[in-house]
């Protein structure tokens, strides 16, 4: 719906300026009525390419943000999710700051103690929202901002999920961005969409503060995802000497590329950036984490069933063809 069209947020609301777009809403700044109290508005767009999914990504997310309560996470004062005249908006805290994709920019990287503050406002933002069993999932340096304050707000829950998430996106869509996503994640599986993600990207954002640039890039999806996967981290040392070993390990742990070497939840994560810094853990020893074995075939198979029956069926389908075509030659043969 158009902006200067959506009835009730006009009557609400006196809306300004468009502040920033996304693929499925847009976000303007505005001042509610009753208190003069400014907003962020994020409306859906009128024009996108799937309607009926953003609809319903929409809604999970006011059902899912409204549960969340934390200082780090962007408040959320109103909804409007009208199905009969088609307006959907929230109206969400106005953080006065910058991104910390912009905060990056202006300096090229952060220092350390920068890093490691702000990572641990995440890492509790994250914890308050994976405390309602929900997960972000799309962690990154332009959905964080860092107010006047210097205090870290998350914004955008526009694909975090939880366990009530009926599956919104076609089975082979992938969710998240490239850059930020762990190599196990090429399909969207609701068994994968657990912390472990929001634990990865959180590690590829302390990367990016701390160095300027994230890990992993290359020309398209594929060869970044095939990174991830595969490629280790780059040494940190040797792009930033100075950095703490405490600090690498931190990173090296997030970023382990099986799920079970990482954090296994958020406070545990803070914990350890609480830590990194200190002096006793500036010379650490590098950690380092086994590569997983291929597994064996017969694993392979009893960990897919799916795959196991359809083998199975297939091999039927042939023996009752081959059965048929013994049976019509000797049938001609007579």
């Amino acid at each position: 719906m158009n902006v200067h069209k959506a009835k009730k947020l006009n009557e609400n609301y006196q809306v300004f300026n468009l502040i920033a777009q996304g693929g499925m809403a847009s976000v303007y700044y505005a001042i509610r009525k009753k208190d003069n109290l400014p907003c962020a508005i994020k409306l859906i767009k009128p024009t996108i390419v799937d309607k009926n999914v953003s609809i319903k990504r929409f809604k999970e997310e006011i059902r899912i943000h409204e549960k969340v309560k934390s200082l780090y996470v962007a408040k959320i004062y109103d909804t409007c999710f009208d199905e009969l005249n088609q307006e959907f908006w929230i109206s969400m805290e106005f953080v006065e700051g910058v991104t910390l994709k912009n905060k990056i920019e202006e300096s090229g990287s952060l220092n350390e103690e920068d890093t490691v503050e702000y990572a641990k406002q995440i890492a509790l933002g994250l914890k308050a929202i994976h405390d309602v069993n929900a997960n972000h999932r799309d962690i990154k340096d332009t959905n964080i901002m860092i107010t006047n304050l210097n205090e870290i707000k998350i914004v955008d829950l526009g694909i975090a999920i939880d366990d009530k998430t009926k599956r919104v996106t076609g089975e082979q869509k992938v969710v998240g961005s490239p850059h930020y996503i762990p190599g196990e994640i090429s399909t969207y599986k609701r068994e994968k969409s657990s912390i472990k993600i929001d634990v990865y990207s959180l590690g590829i954002t302390i990367y990016q503060m701390l160095l300027g640039r994230v890990p992993f890039d290359g020309e398209n999806f594929i060869e970044i995802l095939d990174k991830h996967r595969k490629a280790p981290v780059p040494r940190i040392k040797s792009l930033k000497p100075t950095t703490s070993n405490g600090l690498i390990n931190v990173i090296l742990k997030a970023l382990a590329k099986n799920p079970k070497d990482r954090y296994n939840n958020m406070l545990e994560f803070y914990n350890d950036l609480d830590t990194c810094l200190d002096e006793n853990r500036k010379n650490e020893q590098e950690i380092s984490f086994k590569e997983e074995k291929p597994k064996k075939i017969v694993n392979l198979l009893e960990s897919n069933k799916w795959f196991l029956i359809l083998i199975i069926s297939i091999a039927i389908i042939i023996i009752i063809i081959i059965v048929i075509i013994i049976l019509l030659y000797i049938g001609g043969s007579k």
